[in-house]
């Protein structure tokens, strides 16, 4: 017998659990989780258009904020959109753990246990990356001081290593430095902990429907090879049949439950926004660079 939820889902169970997001726990621990993500997320949006109040509004400083703003406002977003439709997520939960639970046939049982050790892969291999990230990243400008310490440059000091970490157009960037570090390192790491199990949970389930789509497969062979004997009788044709039918449920299910899914995630709006925001970060840091020439590319590059 295979249990969904501890064979399967388990890495992601524990990431949306971390986000308050698995909607099998309701409790008030849940509810805090779910209200502190969320300030995060919108304090640091609001943070990042907060400039506009004291700075002019310029084309640069809009490109500048909104590549961060809709960075965080996408997060908001697929976080959101998990959190309003928990009790479908449950659901299709349910629903994928009872056709498990009518699986007979030991192919057929081989085939949605290969979905969950390609689950675990693909959740474990995402896991990694984000982790990467969260940890080389901020790194980076601490290694030209290593670069610097070890080569005698005295070119990058630790002040203006630490000040590297933060954009120049930042309100109080130069008074709560550490502060606005805390908060943009704390709203990066629960975003892309956001994206990490809602994407993982969402490549996990369907996964899983392509399992259900191989077994409809299978069992429409099993009709056809049922078919094909030489010694057709009444029983053999009401198996095939059986099989026919079983194969149609099966994929009507599994078709179903991908579309609940598709309909969570909202991939269109998500698209779109990650579009915007990767095409606001390409224009900021090298369409306006290149217009004002190879002298200003080499200053905006080593600014600090």
């Amino acid at each position: 017998m295979i249990c969904i939820v501890t064979q399967h889902f388990n890495l992601n169970r524990i990431c949306l659990m971390l986000i308050g997001l698995w909607p099998y726990e309701c409790s008030k621990l849940v509810r805090f989780q779910t209200f502190f993500c969320f300030t995060i997320l919108i304090s640091s949006v609001v943070y990042q258009l907060a400039v506009f109040i004291s700075e002019d509004c310029t084309i640069n400083l809009i490109l500048k904020v909104f590549s961060i703003a809709l960075l965080f406002f996408m997060y908001v977003i697929e976080y959101n959109s998990f959190r309003i439709n928990r009790q479908i997520i449950k659901w299709s939960l349910d629903q994928l753990q009872h056709i498990c639970d009518e699986l007979k046939d030991e192919k057929e049982i081989d085939i949605m246990k290969k979905c969950g050790d390609d689950t675990r892969r693909y959740t474990i291999l995402l896991i990694l990356l984000d982790v990467i990230n969260l940890i080389v990243i901020p790194l980076l400008p601490f290694l030209l001081y290593a670069y610097d310490v070890l080569l005698r440059i005295n070119k990058y000091h630790i002040s203006n290593v630490i000040h590297m970490l933060i954009p120049k157009h930042f309100l109080g960037r130069d008074n709560y430095i550490y502060l606005i570090i805390l908060h943009s390192g704390s709203s990066i790491a629960i975003g892309g902990l956001i994206l990490i199990a809602t994407m993982t949970m969402c490549v996990a389930y369907i996964k899983h429907a392509c399992g259900m789509f191989k077994i409809a497969s299978y069992r429409i062979e099993k009709a056809i090879a049922i078919n094909m004997l030489k010694n057709s009788s009444l029983e053999n044709e009401f198996m095939m049949y059986r099989e026919i039918i079983h194969a149609v449920d099966i994929h009507r299910k599994a078709m179903k439950g991908k579309v609940n899914f598709h309909n969570i995630c909202i991939f269109r709006s998500l698209k779109l926004f990650r579009m915007d925001a990767i095409f606001m970060i390409i224009t900021t840091n090298i369409y306006l660079p290149l217009c004002k020439g190879p002298s200003y590319i080499f200053i905006h590059f080593n600014k600090f």
